[in-house]
């Protein structure tokens, strides 16, 4: 394979994973480098069509994209109740397969036994968190869900940073999250997030 079909290939290839992506943002912009990458093949092969062609769908990427990093998120945060019940069903049946990905040891009855809240993006609900008080020092996440659309790592950030002055959960002895995984895209996610591993253990801290 010559390098002019390889660099077309790899267009191609580009293309097609951005059309599998949830994260709007992530596919204009992976779409884009697919889409100009293919109209630089074109050149190559002196193929106006599929120059011209790439080039309005780089255009489109672009005309679609700015209002997405324009657009000012109004973020949200709801606690889990009686009148939120039968939506944290619903969403619980929509997502539970992706949910037990990250947390396998996941079952619905830990939404009755646990603190529960919604993050909220635009209204729409973006990330789903289980906690718990303990009787030390620490405040205990059992899971922290992001919607496969919505992994931007913005509604985890609006919580440590805001959203978590407002539980209802006595503060003043608190000093750390705790996180407990066993799945190496959680931990990569914890670490990005200011978590620590403690010792070998399964246990992430970040303090509050």
């Amino acid at each position: 394979m010559d390098f002019i079909t390889l660099f077309g290939t790899v267009a191609s290839v580009i293309i097609a994973i951005s059309l599998t992506m949830k994260n709007l943002k992530t596919l204009r912009i992976v779409n884009f480098v697919g889409a100009v990458m293919f109209s630089v093949y074109g050149a190559f092969i002196g193929a106006l069509p599929v120059i011209i062609v790439n080039a309005i769908i780089a255009l489109i990427d672009i005309y679609f994209y700015i209002p997405l990093v324009k657009n000012k998120e109004k973020f949200d945060f709801i606690l889990n109740s009686s009148e939120t019940k039968y939506y944290s069903e619903l969403f619980l049946k929509h997502y539970k397969k992706d949910i037990l990905r990250f947390f396998p040891d996941f079952s619905e009855d830990m939404l009755k036994e646990l603190n529960s809240a919604y993050i909220l993006r635009d209204m729409v609900p973006a990330l789903l968190l289980l906690f718990k008080d303990t009787e030390g020092e620490d405040i205990e996440i059992l899971m922290d869900y992001a919607t496969p659309q919505f992994r931007d790592f913005k509604s985890s950030s609006y919580f440590f940073d805001y959203a978590v002055h407002h539980l209802d959960i006595d503060k003043s002895e608190k000093k750390f999250f705790k996180v407990r995984s066993a799945v190496d895209a959680h931990d990569k996610y914890l670490v990005k997030m200011g978590f620590e591993r403690i010792g070998e253990s399964e246990y992430f801290r970040k303090a509050i």
